[in-house]
């Protein structure tokens, strides 16, 4: 079983080094280490060159600037393993036996999409903080089994660095919308009615570095437009689809349309078009599964309103 690691870079050099030896140190060799440059202004490519010329296994891949959809569909494209993972360059995996680990899942149970934790990392302080505690899924034939599980635990998120995935699913058409922000959360969507088998394991190896000044804390009216946009590519998915499979994609959906209330209140100027254009789809929020938060938000909302609460969560954060 091969593997491709898909790594994009921008700017990080102080993190590109760890990041790409902890893939290259892991004892499961049968790999391949994509890194695809998405313009970088500093040290990153000769880091990367360097640490390329020393390990075959490495591909270095320079793009103009564009953003890390752009980078990652790159790195698709490039691969050539049975399976697919993605690892942020400024994150690293802290574990190295956790991919063979990984692939001896993939062999027992033939999943095409396998979850994993991760943890949260705080370098200053080397606070650490893991975001799933539930146990291994047990044995389950059925695909609706198996969302089942991973939505009674909370399990599936708008992540592609927390997931291992057949390539036979990007080979059918998966891809990130490029030119965007938040393109992980209409992504994911459509990750989960494309494969065909699931699985989770509470390994807890990627380290999810947690960093001011990186783009996971700027909030620009772009990105409010751009996070809107993937909610609402969300929300016509659960229109189009049918079955169980529109159950679990409609309590995804009203998780993802909460985290719009921390986005719009954090955002450098108040988003009026896109929380008048969500208001009329706060219904969503009435599918919250397992998630307290969404199902006391959704209770809020009734009360108050939604544009009344999207000013009450402003004013307090």
């Amino acid at each position: 079983m091969k593997i491709s690691v898909i790594v994009p870079v921008y700017n990080l050099e102080n993190y590109i080094r760890q990041c790409l030896e902890s893939v290259l140190n892991q004892t499961y060799r049968d790999l391949e280490l994509i890194v695809v440059d998405d313009g970088s202004q500093d040290g990153s490519v000769p880091v990367c060159r360097e640490i390329a010329a020393a390990d075959q296994r490495v591909t270095v891949v320079e793009n103009k600037h564009d953003n890390q959809a752009t980078a990652r569909n790159t790195g698709v494209r490039q691969a050539s393993g049975d399976y697919i993972i993605f690892l942020d360059g400024d994150d690293f995996w802290a574990d190295r036996g956790a991919l063979e680990r990984l692939a001896e899942r993939l062999r027992k149970t033939g999943a095409e999409l396998l979850n994993f934790s991760y943890v949260k990392y705080w370098e200053k302080d080397n606070r650490q903080e893991p975001y799933f505690t539930a146990p291994d899924m047990p044995a389950l034939e059925k695909r609706e089994d198996q969302l089942g599980y991973l939505f009674a635990h909370g399990l599936y998120i708008a992540s592609p660095c927390n997931k291992i995935i057949a390539r036979r699913i990007f080979a059918e058409g998966l891809t990130f919308a490029e030119g965007v922000h938040s393109e992980d959360v209409a992504w994911s969507a459509e990750l989960l009615l494309a494969a065909r088998s699931f699985d989770y394991v509470n390994e807890n190896f990627y380290m999810y570095r947690q960093r001011e000044g990186s783009s996971r804390y700027s909030y620009s009216e772009k990105h409010c437009t751009d996070r809107k946009d993937n909610i609402m590519a969300c929300l016509r998915l659960c229109e189009q689809t049918e079955g169980y499979q529109k159950k679990f994609l409609q309590i995804y959906t009203a998780f993802q349309f909460a985290t719009f209330f921390v986005w719009q209140a954090r955002a450098e100027k108040v988003p009026a078009g896109c929380i008048n254009e969500l208001a009329g789809y706060k219904g969503i929020m009435k599918y919250s599964g397992t998630s307290r938060k969404v199902k006391l938000l959704h209770m809020a909302c009734s009360v108050l309103g939604y544009r009344n609460l999207c000013r009450l969560i402003r004013l307090v954060l």
